[in-house]
């Protein structure tokens, strides 16, 4: 099984390698988020690019795993193309829509 634990902070994700945590999440995707989950009861991240690093040194061998915004996006091509100069190899994208 493979365990997944969202967070931004280096000391939790040092810690939760150590527990045995797979993969850390670092979430900095947030267009459209709080029109579809404000009115619920879920966390909705404040991470940044910045963070990615951070994490990516203290997760030890826990992967990193970075969602970013829509594909559609300005904001999302510049996630993307961050990724490699941060050796992320694994990247959630978030659910995309064609506009009509």
């Amino acid at each position: 099984m493979n365990l997944m634990y969202i967070t931004n902070n280096p000391e939790i994700a040092s810690y939760a390698n150590s527990c045995g945590i797979s993969r850390i999440f670092v979430d900095l995707e947030i267009l459209g988020k709080y029109e579809r989950q404000g009115h619920l009861d879920t966390v909705i991240s404040n991470h940044s690019e910045e963070d990615i690093n951070k994490v990516k040194t203290a997760s030890g061998s826990s992967e990193v795993l970075v969602r970013i915004n829509p594909s559609i996006t300005t904001l999302a091509k510049k996630s993307i193309e961050l990724l490699p100069r941060a050796l992320i190899s694994l990247c959630y994208l978030c659910f995309t829509q064609k506009k009509r």
